[in-house]
């Protein structure tokens, strides 16, 4: 369905796969064949253990990297 396994894993708030695959080289800024972000996709299902490793990942190298959670 376009969604790749750390999409899926981050969906389903498996944190522990998700970092696994971040720290594997798997891009954090990918979106659904609907458009829809990683991040968002976790967040709006409430995973904020898995949110917060996909916003610390892509946030490497930036100066500041604010989101919210809304559960």
């Amino acid at each position: 369905h376009g969604r790749s396994v750390l999409y899926v894993a981050a969906m389903a708030g498996h944190s522990n796969i998700v970092e696994m695959l971040l720290e594997a080289g798997f891009k954090s800024n990918v979106q659904s064949f609907e458009g829809v972000s990683i991040l968002n996709a976790t967040c709006q299902r409430g995973h904020s253990n898995a949110a917060v490793l996909l916003a610390r990942h892509s946030g490497k190298g930036k100066k500041k990297l604010t989101f919210e959670v809304q559960l």
